[in-house]
């Protein structure tokens, strides 16, 4: 039969309930300093979190800002390089344009007096055919005077003939004759002569003629060829003149933008400066007030430190009072001696649990001696466990172990660590008694 436990006095036990209750409040009292400790970390944190945001976003925004400014400022520096490209290509098309002309115009001029001179040469040649017409005009002209001092001498002959006609009647005849035949000749010569000479003028006239018309031709020739000339030379010019001014132009237009951007590089320059110091001002404000922020938390974070160890030691006091408080209340009042366990279990605790640290004995307490007594208080009371260890290291059932006594194993299940203990399996507590 399991043997009658004689507990604490009725006072006794109120004391150890409001000793519990404080205990308990004192408890509350830590978890909610604790709970406030936890949520001035968790908002230290979280400023610190906001800082480094608030830094990470300043350096993006200034990174940003400066990427921007540098894309913008190569924009516009590609910008530039395209246009002056475009301007040295203008340049390079217009001096094609003035090449190619004073090449068409070289030419027209070497066509134009190439042709020149070949009509020149032409009319040379019909000047040198009309000289030519004009020696033979020249000869004919001789052979009639010729024929006309042939005449003379014919007439001569004819009066000395007439002379003599009276010494020789029968070269009167003779003479007649021949004088008749000789003036048909002279006559039949000299008509056929006169018409050779008539027919040689007119040719004459008609090559002349046709050398005047061919000259008037190949001076209209000229003159066209000329006009044609000076036409496409001021055509030519004036071309050159034209391109001249809109490459002049688009140098302005160039000159123009260099200088445009010129302006648009100060403005970025003036912008980036004014960004970066901007950026460099503000990041320098969130740094001193993260650095600001910073020591706020130190400081808080020294304070929590020091409310943590004065509190660390305070609970350290009321634990020593809870762990003295919970030895009287955790304890059996069992023939003049009080019995508890080590690790401080309720004796009606009906879980299963095990010592696994080494424990320093409390005060006023040893280990409970291995006898009847300490056999019968062990065997009465669950005490959270199953196997409870006594001084000899022999370890006993709990009510746990089917309400009755019993021995575990032949061996020692006690260990020992200086002045410390605990037993040495699972399920096994320490049994503890002291003098009331």
């Amino acid at each position: 039969p399991t043997p009658p436990c004689t507990h604490m006095g009725v006072s006794e036990v109120a004391k150890l309930n409001v000793s519990a209750e404080q205990a308990n409040a004192t408890t509350a009292q830590f978890q909610d300093l604790h709970r406030q400790i936890e949520a001035e970390k968790e908002e230290a944190r979280h400023w610190a979190v906001e800082a480094a945001r608030l830094r990470a976003s300043a350096t993006a925004q200034l990174e940003e800002t400066s990427a921007s400014a540098v894309a913008e400022s190569q924009d516009v520096h590609r910008q530039v390089g395209t246009e002056k490209e475009e301007a040295r290509h203008l340049a390079v098309e217009a001096a094609k344009l003035s090449a190619s002309a004073t090449a068409q115009l070289e030419e027209t001029s070497a066509s134009a007096v190439a042709e020149f001179q070949d009509v020149r040469r032409q009319v040379n040649v019909e000047k040198e055919e009309a000289r030519d017409l004009v020696v033979e005009v020249a000869k004919l002209n001789a052979s009639a005077e010729q024929a006309n001092a042939t005449t003379a001498q014919f007439q001569d002959l004819h009066r000395q003939i007439e002379a003599e006609k009276e010494e020789a009647c029968h070269w009167a005849v003779e003479a007649a004759r021949l004088s008749a035949s000789a003036t048909a000749q002279l006559e039949e010569t000299s008509a056929s002569a006169a018409m050779e000479f008539q027919d040689v003028h007119r040719q004459v006239g008609t090559e002349k003629e046709e050398a005047r018309h061919l000259a008037v031709e190949a001076a209209k020739l000229s003159a066209s060829a000329m006009a044609q000339l000076e036409e496409a030379s001021a055509s030519a010019v004036a071309e050159f003149q034209d391109v001249r001014r809109q490459v002049n132009v688009e140098k302005e237009e160039a000159r123009d933008l260099v200088v445009e951007v010129g302006k648009v590089k100060a403005r970025a320059r003036v912008r980036f400066e004014e960004v970066s110091t901007s950026a460099v001002v503000q990041f320098q404000d969130m740094r001193w007030q993260a650095d600001a922020e910073k020591e706020e938390v130190c400081h808080s974070a020294a304070e929590v430190a020091e409310s943590i160890a004065s509190t660390t030691t305070q609970l350290r006091e009321m634990r020593k009072q809870l762990l003295a408080s919970c030895s009287l209340l955790y304890c059996v009042n069992y023939k003049a001696h009080l019995y508890r366990t080590l690790d401080g279990h309720n004796p009606h605790d009906d879980t299963i649990s095990c010592q696994t640290d080494y424990l320093p004995l409390p005060a006023g307490f040893e280990l409970a001696p291995d006898d009847g007594d300490s056999i019968d208080v062990i065997a009465a009371h669950t005490w959270g466990t199953v196997w409870l260890v006594v001084a000899s290291g022999n370890a006993y059932g709990t009510h746990k172990w089917d309400g009755r006594a019993a021995r575990l194993e032949d061996k020692c299940h006690l260990l020992r660590q200086g002045d410390k203990y605990k037993p040495d399996g699972r399920s096994l507590g320490v049994l503890l008694r002291s003098s009331v």
